[in-house]
């Protein structure tokens, strides 16, 4: 992050959640000193996390593990362009480069690379974002649904 607002001074990271990492990020921010940068507002309702979403210019989802994520549909629906990791199923919703950015896990100068490419591209993150919306249109609850009991039938 430090590396970044040297180049994106007025940029800003919420970590939203909760878990056993919160106080060392704390002392993190403040020995960094990062404190009007890098925000913590601890878990929220998913409402106010939609307005998070869609307040955002990009979403950083940097995980070791990942099932299905339905974190990145919510993502997708709310237009914002995302950065993840290429582990699990994230490449089942992200095409890297088309409807989103994927990295390897914990990869950092990966992560900033595509944090400044988003940025410094409006055109691109205009063009992940409207694909990662069209996409997650064949996630509905109904399609997923209909396509469940066309399984069970067979």
């Amino acid at each position: 992050m430090s590396e970044l607002i040297s180049l994106y001074p007025n940029l800003k990271l919420y970590i939203i959640g909760d878990g056993p990492d919160h106080d060392y990020l704390v002392n993190l921010i403040e020995e960094k000193k990062l404190i009007n940068h890098v925000f913590l507002p601890g878990q929220l309702a998913q409402q106010e996390l939609i307005k998070f979403i869609k307040a955002s210019d990009l979403f950083v989802l940097n995980t070791s593990y990942e099932g299905f994520s339905h974190q990145l549909l919510e993502v997708m629906w709310c237009g914002t362009p995302i950065i993840t990791t290429n582990i699990g199923g994230n490449p089942e919703l992200i095409t890297d480069n088309q409807n989103g950015l994927l990295v390897d896990y914990d990869n950092k100068p990966a992560i900033k690379n595509a944090i400044s490419k988003i940025l410094n591209d409006q055109s691109l993150a205009g063009r992940l974002s409207k694909s990662a919306e069209e996409q997650v249109k064949s996630f509905s609850r109904e399609k997923m649904i209909n396509e469940l009991i066309g399984e069970i039938t067979k």
